[in-house]
């Protein structure tokens, strides 16, 4: 099978859903929940409303990180925010590693929608 043929977009009958924002940020998804213990959300800005709406929807926390931004964006009830950004390398105050987040957060076995 080429590479155009398994990037082509196939039909396929399941229910789906759109969160986000009604502009630019939204994202049609499965609507079911996957299994997972939390929401990740990096680099989120000042729109969290992807995040938010997933974890009210699935009963789960979202967790939003983005160290770029002064003003903590609106949070719904279940959504926490940390002024870190994620690093592959050395971490600092600003820089977490993902490991870190999800050990500190979920656990090391936690499954979680990034």
């Amino acid at each position: 099978m080429s590479l155009v043929e398994l990037l082509t977009p196939k039909s396929c009958v399941v229910p789906k859903k759109r969160f986000g924002p009604d502009n630019d940020g939204g994202y049609v998804m499965l609507d079911r929940k996957f299994d997972v213990q939390a929401i990740f959300g990096y680099g989120v800005g000042h729109d969290v409303s992807f995040e938010n709406q997933l974890s009210e929807r699935w009963e789960v926390p979202a967790y939003v990180f983005d160290h770029t931004v002064d003003t903590v964006p609106p949070l719904g009830s279940n959504t926490r925010y940390f002024k870190e950004g994620i690093t592959g390398k050395d971490e600092t105050d600003e820089l977490k590693t993902f490991s870190n987040h999800l050990k500190k957060l979920v656990g090391h076995e936690g499954n979680v929608l990034l």
